[in-house]
């Protein structure tokens, strides 16, 4: 157990976190989208979400967004290491969350329900930081 934190702590080091390789890339008809789209799917979340009710097609445009972003690819990987290089991201704040979001997702099989439950617990994680950092 030690020895797995520790690799997966090292992962969110160096912003890389492996998943799996049986992934199948589902985005090949989803690629119409343009920049604008995508700022608005990412921006405009609802704020009580059930992960269980949004279907399948609308898990796999937002996990092609994350690729189309570099945040992710077909694999499953977690790719941060240009945003923690710009500062766009506080890598000593997403470590811990990514890692416990991977590990809530780390069996599923299906890279649009894997990428939208990583991006929707990530998100969910940092819109709670955010409310209790504004009622302090």
């Amino acid at each position: 157990m030690l020895v797995t934190l520790h690799v997966w702590l090292f992962c969110c080091i160096f912003g890389v976190i492996p998943v799996k390789s049986e992934f199948e890339d589902p985005c090949e008809n989803h690629l119409g989208f343009t920049e604008e789209e995508a700022n608005e799917v990412m921006e405009n979340w609802p704020a009580n979400l059930s992960v269980s009710r949004v279907n399948r097609t609308h898990k796999c445009r937002v996990a092609c967004i994350i690729f189309y972003y570099g945040l992710a690819n077909t694999n499953g990987d977690i790719h941060l290491y240009k945003y923690y290089h710009a500062g766009i991201i506080d890598q000593a704040q997403v470590s811990s969350t990514l890692v416990k979001c991977h590990a809530k997702y780390i069996h599923e099989k299906d890279v649009c329900e894997y990428a939208f439950g990583i991006f929707y617990c990530y998100r969910l994680d940092h819109l709670l930081r955010l409310e209790s950092t504004n009622k302090k």
